[in-house]
């Protein structure tokens, strides 16, 4: 597996690319970047990366113009973000651009570890801390709890089977409006609902 790390910070690329080392052994290869330019040219350089941990706050652009040129242009590798910031606009805006996780840099290496292989297994990876508390804004169309506590964060086509299921379209409807099969619809459906 594939990794780029990208952080402009030398210790916290070590201390990260131990906790990838845990992934998958020696089977890992993480590929490190800097700045923004660097990421850029290794995403260039690899088309067999599997995942992308970015820094937020590294050289060479703004915050989240990264992010959205790195999904722009690589829409198909998840993408993980690093950060020591809890503000909830920055993880809003991160998700409209398609993150595939945000990860606060004062985690345990065990919890980056399971939010990882969440991300790697397909799913969307939030801190609890950031999602206590939450009021109505941007991320609550996006969170659902389970029945057992636990948070999910919707993926984008099960948030547009969620509004259809809202309008009271049956699943034969919304897979006709999608364009997609009807066990298909179903899946999200169980998934979305699961407990």
């Amino acid at each position: 597996m594939k990794i780029l790390l990208a952080d402009d910070h030398a210790l916290v690329r070590a201390g990260f690319k131990q906790v990838l080392q845990c992934l998958g052994g020696q089977s890992v290869e993480v590929l490190e970047a800097t700045d923004y330019p660097q990421v850029f040219e290794v995403l260039q350089a690899n088309n067999t990366i599997e995942l992308i941990a970015l820094d937020l706050g590294m050289p060479g652009m703004s915050h989240l113009e990264g992010v959205q040129k790195i999904r722009a242009n690589y829409p198909t590798i998840p993408l993980v973000v690093l950060s020591a910031t809890e503000d909830r606009g920055i993880v809003a805006e991160a998700l409209g651009y398609g993150i595939s996780g945000y990860l606060l840099k004062s985690s345990t290496n065990e919890v980056i570890a399971n939010a990882l292989r969440l991300v790697l297994a397909g799913g969307v990876y939030l801190p609890p801390v950031l999602l206590a508390n939450l009021g109505h804004n941007d991320l609550t169309p996006w969170i659902v709890t389970t029945a057992k506590g636990d948070i999910k964060v919707l993926t984008a086509r099960q948030r547009e089977i969620v509004n259809h299921i809202y309008e009271g379209k049956s699943n034969k409807q919304i897979a006709r409006t999608l364009n997609i099969t009807e066990r298909t619809v179903k899946s999200h459906v169980t998934s979305v609902f699961q407990t």
